[in-house]
């Protein structure tokens, strides 16, 4: 597998499970008050309005769990935040590829061996959020 073809696959697998994960709401957030991670729209602070109840759903909660921090954490990777990563994330890598094809046009066969790989080793470090999957290949990012 090419390293073009692993990162489209995580990222295609991350928007699946966002799309999954954001189907009550895609837009996750977290207060003192509630001590969760809770996922809807906020119409009213006021937690016997009854707009508001019927607005907001949990997402994550334990009695004393999450903490702050790790709920925090949570909310801030929601489904949105994903979706907008893997859309900026695929940008870059088209970018890469077009300029890769722009250097190997231009300079054809005077264009060096590392000169034509330095763009494509930028892609090591973007596969390398993945590099807790399977078809993760190390040499990736040696």
């Amino acid at each position: 597998m090419s390293i073009e073809a692993f990162i489209e696959a995580r990222l295609a697998e991350d928007e699946r499970i966002a799309l999954d994960g954001g189907e009550r709401s895609p837009n996750w957030w977290t207060s003192k008050d509630f001590g969760g991670v809770g996922g809807g729209r906020v119409v009213h602070p006021d937690p016997n309005d009854l707009e508001w109840i019927a607005c907001r759903h949990t997402i994550v909660y334990g009695e004393g769990y999450p903490l702050e921090a790790e709920a925090e954490h949570i909310a801030r990777h929601d489904p949105a935040r994903v979706l907008r990563q893997a859309t900026a994330i695929r940008h870059v890598v088209e970018r890469l590829a077009v300029l890769q094809e722009d250097l190997e046009n231009e300079f054809g066969s005077i264009l060096k061996p590392h000169h034509a790989e330095a763009v494509r080793d930028n892609l090591g470090p973007i596969a390398a959020i993945w590099s807790d999957h399977p078809d993760f290949n190390q040499e990736w990012t040696a």
